[in-house]
This record gives C-alpha cells, structure tokens and sequence, in this order.
C-alpha cells in the first residue's frame, strides 16, 4: 500500500463493506486530533448519517488488519436480511473474534462472554434456569417492589454521581436475585468493592486501539477477584456451586458473565435520567406514570410510557455500541460473499441510528415503541441470535423498577455545565459525572 490510498466504505442494499479506492472527494480530510480511529464514534455517527465515508490513507501502511480491509475482508452489516444472516450463522459459520475474547478473558475466564462451543452451550443452559428461578422470585408481589423502594431510599441523599449509585443498587439487586439472598446484599457485602473491581476493567478499555484488533498478546488486567468469597460462601449456600460443577461450568467465571449485567442496566438508568433533565415534557410525563404506580404494581403494563422511554433510550445509547466476529470459512451473508478470517463488526450503535432504517433517528421518541414490535434484526440492544442476552427479560423488569425510583419524587439531575455526550467503545458511558440532588 502507498500512502496515496485510501478507502471508500460503499453501501450495497445499506450493507457495508469495505473496499480500496481514492480517497472520497465529498468527505473532508480529519483534522489534527479529529476521533477518525477505525471504530470512533464519529467515525460511526458518519457511517449513520451517510454509509460513504472514508478512512486516512495512512491506515493502509500499518496493521494486517488495515490489509484485510482494502481487500474486502471487512463487513459492517446493517441491512435486517445481511443482520439476520449473521445472528443465524454465529456460532456456525461465525464466531467470537480472538480480539473480544482478549478484552473478556483476563475479567472473566472462560465465562460465557468469551466461551464458544459446547462449554458456550453448557453455560447457557445453566444461565437460562438461574434466570427463570429469578424471574419466578420476581412475580412474587412483596418482591416486585423491593429494589424500587430500596433504591428510592438511597436516592434520597444527594451523590455527585448518580451512575455510581445506580451501579451499586443495580449490582445488589442482580446479586440478591441470583444468590436469594432477600434484598440484604447492600447491608452485608462489600458491593462498592464488587463494582470497584468492574470498574477497574472496563474502564481502561474504553479507547478501542489496534492492539485490541491485531493479534497482540493480551495485556495485563485486572481481574474481579473481589468476587471470589462472595461465589465461595453464596454459592455453596444455595447448591450453586455443586449444580455447576455437575455440568463442568467453571463456577466463578460463570458467576461474574451472569453478574456483569448490572453494568449496561445501571448505564441505561442513567441515559434516561440524562435525557429527562434536558426534556421537561419527557420527565413529567415519567413522574406521573410513577406516581400512579404502587410499588407492588411495577410492571410493563401498569407502566408502558417507562417502558418505552427505556427501549428508546437503548436505542441510542446502546449499552455495547459494538460486536465482532470472524468468519471461519468461505459463505454469504445477506447478499455478500465473505472469505475465511473476514472480520464481521456488528454495531448496534450505527443500526439505531441508520437514516435508512429509522425516522429522525437521533431524535428521542419513546413513541417508536408504543404498542409496535419493530424488527428486531435492526432493533438490538441484548444483541441477537444464539448470543442473545439471555438476562434481557430480568434487565427489563430492573430497568422498570429502577425508572420508578428515579421518578417518583419528581427529581431532576443536576444540570451539568456543558451537555452530556457519549464515549467509550466498549460500553456506552456518559463522558462526565452526573450530580443528583436527594430529596
């Protein structure tokens, strides 16, 4: 490659590919310190807006995986059918990426996050009937409202970062529902240490470089081992431990793959806290809808203008704004051929925000899913296929019961002094504290 090529990004049935060209005219050069990394979110933004963008030539002289691009062996999917086609060919004729199984593994072993196969397979399993005895404990009246309440109540007092305390209650609430504990985590285990050591993960990673992408041995990182004692005592309280070791899973990177859930939901709280402090009618019309709901009554029916608002806020601000894959042999997807070691990178965050597959898309509109099932090959916040999330049922209902404590008393974030923007490409993360003011 000379430095006089660049590429092209060319949209065929709004399915991207890319491919080695000059340098598109109609697209300005970025300029010094300009976010055009592979996979910025501007670089994103742009694709959204107009599927022919261009990347620095420069690029080219560099990194494998620069080559692979130029010939052809990159695909950003976006039409439903190229989307369907790569949820039913996971796991088959595509797979997790070396690359995503660097950035999970030195967190989370070979729990479900960075397993494939048959172990993939056993840990879902195991997952899908941990969830189902927690929802079943969820229906439970007294149960449905606790976390509402509980959080309420830590709500009250004023925090300079209202995602921090969302992350607690959230983790406390996933951890009370797997482990049974009734709704006693925050009073008897160190859960600011547990989100501590989570953070103390994602957060470094919040810059996707290219030694994420090209095969570069993995870097050092922290591992939630703060975790340990919790999965030692719980598990072996409640014949957790056992039933998994039964099933060959490895106990605790299973633990922390269903555990690490309260992240994107405690993220997603606080996009819609965000957005309701700049938006007057969207907050009261959330206040009222949890002032009219009990407690005990917190459900997607009692409450369906929240639950809207929260599908909505999920849209634009997925909480993993990207998922990649590689395909393991020569086939199609959608309408493209794609060779052996093709790199798939399927981002939620340019789907939802598509001109072509959305009206106005960067405007919020929780009418967009009042009463309609939208297609859910270009509607994926929990991802799709056989690495759906399968906590995405429980998200929901903590969401839903999260919403009506940041609500019901009529709070509003404190304004911040500049507005709030996203960043991050590994989860979707607001780029500055959010202060709440307690009751």
């Amino acid at each position: 490659m000379t430095s006089n090529r660049g590429a092209s990004l060319r949209s065929s049935s709004h399915s991207l590919t890319a491919s080695c060209s000059s340098t598109n005219p109609g697209v300005p050069a970025p300029a010094a310190g300009h976010d055009w990394g592979m996979f910025g979110l501007k670089f994103l933004k742009a694709m959204a807006r107009d599927p022919v963008s261009a990347l620095p030539a420069e690029c080219f002289e560099r990194h494998d995986v620069m080559r692979r691009i130029a010939h052809r062996h990159v695909l950003f999917p976006s039409a439903p059918d190229t989307v369907r086609d790569v949820f039913r060919a996971d796991g088959q004729l595509l797979n997790i990426t070396p690359m995503q199984v660097r950035r999970f593994r030195p967190a989370i072993g070979d729990g479900m996050i960075a397993a494939s196969g048959i172990p993939w397979q056993r840990q879902r399993d195991c997952g899908q009937a941990l969830l189902t005895e927690a929802m079943s404990k969820m229906q439970e009246a007294q149960e449905i409202g606790a976390f509402a309440k509980e959080l309420r109540a830590i709500l009250s007092q004023p925090s300079d970062d209202v995602f921090a305390t969302l992350k607690k209650a959230c983790l406390t609430r996933f951890i009370d529902l797997l482990f049974q504990r009734g709704t006693k985590a925050i009073d008897t285990l160190p859960v600011e240490d547990f989100v501590t050591a989570v953070d103390a993960f994602i957060m470094p990673r919040q810059s996707l470089t290219l030694a994420d992408i090209v095969p570069l041995p993995a870097q050092a990182a922290h591992r939630t081992h703060a975790f340990d004692s919790l999965i030692e005592i719980e598990g072996r309280r409640i014949g957790l431990t056992q039933r998994l070791e039964k099933k060959g899973v490895p106990v605790r990177d299973f633990v922390v793959s269903m555990l690490i859930g309260f992240y994107p939901t405690a993220l997603a709280l606080v996009w819609l806290a965000i957005v309701a402090s700049t938006n007057a009618a969207l907050h009261n019309r959330l206040h009222t809808e949890a002032q009219a709901t009990n407690a005990e009554d917190i459900r997607p029916r009692s409450m369906p203008f929240t639950m809207a608002s929260l599908r909505e806020i999920m849209r634009l601000y997925p909480p993993f704004p990207f998922a990649t894959r590689e395909v393991l042999r020569n086939g199609v997807l959608g309408a493209h051929a794609v060779r052996r070691g093709t790199f798939v990178l399927l981002s939620p965050y340019l789907i939802h925000r598509h001109k072509r597959l959305w009206r106005n898309p960067e405007h919020f509109d929780p009418a967009r899913f009042s009463g309609t099932q939208h297609d859910r090959n270009r509607y994926l916040p929990f991802g799709g296929g056989q690495r759906h999330c399968i906590g995405s049922a429980l998200s929901m209902r903590v969401l839903l019961e999260g919403a009506h404590a940041l609500f019901v008393d009529g709070l509003i974030p404190t304004p911040c002094p500049r507005p709030v923007r996203e960043r991050g490409m590994f989860v979707l993360l607001p780029d500055q504290r959010i202060a709440w003011p307690g009751s």
